[in-house]
């Protein structure tokens, strides 16, 4: 049986201009909620991790923040990370939720950027 874990709507990025000061905690919260879940992923043996849309906040994805999840994603090397882009995501292009191919390209890694299922 093939096992895989679904998630949407990170929104990684949020600006949580509401929160005021605390929303950089809430920022970072997102981010290590994404790293315990690829652990959750890990240790549940699954066979791959979906992200169906929404990874980022919007299209805008501040450069450090895209390279943090990239990094993210590799330290996890044995889980196949399939991202579909949602409404907040770009929509065309290998840049379509905000890492550039380059950064695909570097390890060879599982990450998809954008899956079509028949």
């Amino acid at each position: 049986m093939y096992r895989l874990i679904h998630s949407a709507d990170w929104q990684l990025g949020a600006r949580f201009s509401q929160l005021g000061r605390h929303g950089s905690h809430f920022r970072q919260a997102r981010l290590e909620a994404l790293q315990r879940t690829l652990a959750f992923v890990r240790e549940h043996q699954a066979d791959a991790f979906l992200i169906a849309g929404d990874l980022f906040e919007d299209n805008q994805v501040d450069h450090a923040l895209a390279a943090a999840v990239v990094d993210l994603f590799h330290t996890y090397p044995d889980i196949p990370i399939y991202i579909l882009p949602g409404n907040h995501d770009l929509h065309t292009g290998p840049d379509l939720i905000g890492l550039s191919p380059l950064r695909y390209q570097e390890t060879g890694r599982q990450i998809a950027p954008f899956i079509v299922i028949n």
